[in-house]
């Protein structure tokens, strides 16, 4: 009786600790794309996007690159970030010229494409 009993016991038990031992649930970035978390001045929250491999390219619906938005709102840290993740100056610099961004704008990006190492050509990377 007591064998049975502890057969059915472990029987019962080792479904559980069987979940108990599966592979551990990642949580979700908090934000789903890296414009939303340039908007809110998230760093982290960048970061770990960046780290998980979003593209730093993505543009809103405007057509503005993220590394843009971050220099028309001022957010230096941001655009570094960014900018170490892989964003590329050139296609902001364009964008910006397009649509006539601020002079203070324009230069940092024009700081940030001469600074960014050209291609076998001289051309900006792309």
């Amino acid at each position: 009786m007591r064998t049975l009993v502890l057969a059915v016991a472990l029987a019962v038990a080792a479904p559980v600790v069987a979940q108990q031992q599966a592979e551990p649930v990642i949580p979700p970035p908090k934000y789903n794309d890296v414009m939303t978390a340039v908007v809110f001045q998230d760093l982290e929250a960048l970061k770990e996007l960046l780290a998980l491999g979003e593209w730093p390219d993505k543009a809103d619906s405007q057509g503005r690159p993220p590394l843009l938005v971050a220099l028309e709102l001022g957010y230096l840290k941001i655009a570094d970030a960014l900018l170490e993740g892989g964003a590329n100056p050139y296609w902001s610099l364009v964008r910006a010229r397009q649509l006539r961004a601020d002079e203070r704008t324009v230069a940092l990006l024009e700081e940030y494409t001469a600074s960014a190492s050209a291609g076998p050509t001289g051309a900006p990377p792309y």
